[in-house]
């Protein structure tokens, strides 16, 4: 059953995500490279904030797999 959560948490966070990239695109007039560019930066800000590793330990691969995890590993690494 833990498993289920994790999972369903995992789905939940990354597709939220994902919801907010395509709105981005959908309603205004940023283009996808600068979409990709304010989530790496928003997960750069996230860890710098103290915001990234909560999430990362609640979402797991949910939040790893996206760009703003690269930017959050990123900010972590250095």
């Amino acid at each position: 059953m833990e498993l289920f959560f994790g999972l369903l948490k995992a789905f939940l966070v990354g597709g939220a995500l994902c919801v907010i990239a395509q709105l981005l695109i959908d309603l205004t007039a940023l283009t996808p490279p600068r979409i990709l560019v304010l989530y790496v930066v928003s997960g750069v800000l996230a860890y710098a904030l103290g915001l990234f590793a909560p999430l990362r330990d609640f979402a797991g691969f949910g939040v790893s797999a996206t760009l703003f995890g690269f930017g959050g590993t990123v900010a972590e690494g250095v």
